[in-house]
């Protein structure tokens, strides 16, 4: 868009791919992440051949049809999908500004010209945390670290003890106390 005048339709990063002579189109009955269903007009549904996006489209509801670009013998399809093929997907989650993979209900063949119906696309997003077990932070629920994880630092963590050490999170039970009436 060179004026934004509301009707530019900004394509998400991830989700940009060159027209193709060869296409087709899988309609998606529904999607989701985590069981929530897509929000119209602003997530989107990208169809990928591994790692090379080959169409999107904004989800628009039931029947979103996302088009599945096929090579040509153009340089500019290199990659693109041929017949037996069958794409992967991915959701962009506006609110979140994230892609996750999403996996259909079918697994389905590329064609030329073919008109593909996946009932429906499910997302996880992953949940964030420290996934190293030998942190003091260690979160059994998180999949996907977020560089979140302290480590294990051993020493007296008692603050009026004579050897506290303020970098401990681990109390070793090494703590020495001043005991009244010794010298």
């Amino acid at each position: 868009c060179i004026i934004d005048d509301g009707s530019c339709i900004y394509v998400p990063e991830e989700f940009l791919f060159n027209q193709s002579t060869e296409q087709a189109f899988y309609f998606v009955m529904d999607a989701n992440i985590d069981g929530e269903t897509l929000v119209e007009g602003e997530d989107w549904i990208g169809a990928f051949n591994g790692d090379i996006c080959i169409g999107a489209r904004e989800w628009r509801g039931e029947f979103t049809d996302v088009p599945a670009m096929g090579y040509d013998g153009y340089g500019l399809t290199d990659g693109y999908m041929s017949t037996g093929d069958v794409a992967n997907f991915k959701i962009y989650d506006a609110s979140a500004n994230d892609y996750y993979d999403a996996t259909p209900t079918e697994s389905l063949p590329w064609s030329v010209n073919g008109f593909l119906t996946v009932n429906s696309l499910n997302a996880i997003a992953p949940i964030l945390g420290c996934t190293d077990p030998n942190d003091c932070n260690y979160d059994a629920t998180a999949d996907t670290d977020d560089g979140s994880c302290i480590a294990i630092v051993n020493g007296c963590t008692d603050s009026t003890a004579l050897n506290y050490d303020s970098l401990a999170n681990m109390d070793d039970g090494s703590c020495i106390y001043t005991i009244l009436g010794c010298t």
